[in-house]
């Protein structure tokens, strides 16, 4: 037994040297495959099981092709675990592989010859089930070397995959597997790199993993795996995978966040202070085209009139008000302007009344039948003083005779109001007409 775990520790090793011989390169694929030789096995294992393992050429028709360089070895990956990688055997007819993994763990399995050439990686991941025995399960309790990804779910064509590793002994290996594909990939990083950020180039609607192990031969803890959708174009032109040092990684990612944030700030700001300036001046310009619009407009409203005075006067006081006592009722004179004085006729102090002037029968009236202080030359106007509290009508001819009662209505009616007496209260004005009135 000595002498047999020291072969297994050196064909250990010497895988281990044969992955890490190349930075990258697949292992060599459709030399030969493999199978439980059992038909009836299902994707359950138990533990500490003996099962045996079948070795054929890949082209199964070729019956003088390789099925393989001995010895042969079982790698198995287990998902978010640690993988082990074991001696199943030097003669391709005697193989065969006992499960180690605590019960309940998923295995991708993949078995590999001397030459690292792989034998395929089957359709269907295997569960680990408790057998009769569990004495040769071994416990994965390590967590000085371990390994993490930036995706756990689903990945889509010629999406970066990102890897962390912690621990170990570098330079480190990176084993790609597939389910239901040939081949195994294996990467090995430059002394110094601890992060490798992977393309995915594998077929779309299937299950990839990632397993580490480092210089000495050991497995980190925590293989991730990832279901793969997308395009079954895997060219991907211009993404190349890469690795690299985690910590340069770490403040790469830090600085590009500042500089998002930067560029976010240095464009919302501006924008933000444009629409504050912008409402500010629509509310100016608003504001003074308001203001101009009042200058603008005419004054239309309704006010009281107010004399210099301050006094503020309605039509109902003088309405309302009695006559002086010595005031006479103003009334219409029918006697029209000739071009040299006034010319009495009979036709016209019995024809309608077309042009009259005002008089005051308690006055004398001069050459023109006018009171002194009626003339246009005179300085004074008449006022609301004048008129009458109430409305008196009388005719012209009565009001020549010089016969008027209290009582009677006096009509006070414009020069040009015509043969109809008008029944409302006019204006106050003065007859301004220096010559007289003008016959019609």
């Amino acid at each position: 037994m000595p002498e047999r775990a020291l072969f297994v520790s050196c064909l250990h090793s010497a895988v281990v040297f044969l992955l890490l011989a190349a930075p990258t390169f697949a292992q060599t694929s459709k030399i030969f495959q493999w199978k439980f030789s059992s038909d009836t096995l299902s994707n359950s294992l138990a533990t500490c099981v003996s099962l045996p393992i079948t070795v054929q050429p890949y082209n199964v028709t070729n019956t003088t092709g390789s099925s393989g360089v001995p010895p042969y070895y079982m790698m198995a990956f287990a998902v978010g675990g640690t993988p082990t990688t074991t001696l199943i055997g030097t003669d391709n007819k005697t193989l065969n592989w006992q499960p180690t993994h605590a019960p309940g763990t998923t295995l991708m399995l993949s078995v590999v010859d001397s030459t690292m050439s792989a034998g395929g990686v089957p359709p269907s991941l295997y569960t680990v089930i408790a057998g009769q025995s569990t004495q040769c399960v071994v416990n994965d309790d390590t967590n000085d070397f371990t390994v993490s990804s930036n995706v756990t779910g689903d990945i889509t064509t010629c999406q970066p995959w990102g890897l962390r590793i912690k621990g170990g002994t570098p330079p480190y290996n990176v084993t790609f597997a597939a389910a239901n594909s040939p081949i195994v990939t294996n990467v090995t990083m430059p002394f110094g790199d601890d992060a490798f950020t992977y393309i995915d180039r594998a077929d779309p609607n299937t299950q990839l993993l990632a397993a580490i192990s480092d210089l000495t031969g050991r497995w980190a803890k925590g293989t991730p795996i990832v279901s793969t959708k997308g395009s079954a174009n895997v060219d991907c032109i211009g993404l190349v995978s890469s690795s690299g040092n985690s910590t340069d990684l770490d403040r790469q990612s830090s600085g590009s966040g500042t500089n998002k944030t930067a560029i976010i700030v240095g464009v919302v700001v501006p924008v933000v202070v444009l629409l504050i300036l912008g409402a500010v001046f629509a509310w100016w310009f608003r504001r003074r085209r308001e203001r101009q619009r009042l200058l603008i407009e005419p004054d239309v409203l309704p006010r009281q009139f107010e004399e210099t005075g301050g006094q503020v006067l309605s039509i109902t006081n003088f309405s309302n008000s009695s006559p002086p006592p010595s005031s006479k009722a103003l009334v219409f004179n029918d006697t029209p302007y000739a071009s040299n004085g006034p010319v009495r006729s009979a036709s016209a102090s019995s024809a309608a009344v077309s042009s009259t002037y005002y008089s005051s029968t308690a006055s004398p009236q001069d050459d023109r039948g006018l009171e002194p202080n009626r003339r246009p030359n005179s300085a004074g106007r008449p006022g609301f003083a004048a008129f009458p509290s109430a409305p008196v009508r009388r005719t012209g001819k009565a009001a020549e005779a010089g016969s008027a009662d209290a009582d009677e209505e006096v009509v006070i009616q414009h020069r040009d109001g015509g043969a109809a007496p008008v029944r409302e209260l006019p204006p106050p004005y003065a007859d301004r007409n220096a010559s007289g009135p003008s016959t019609s």
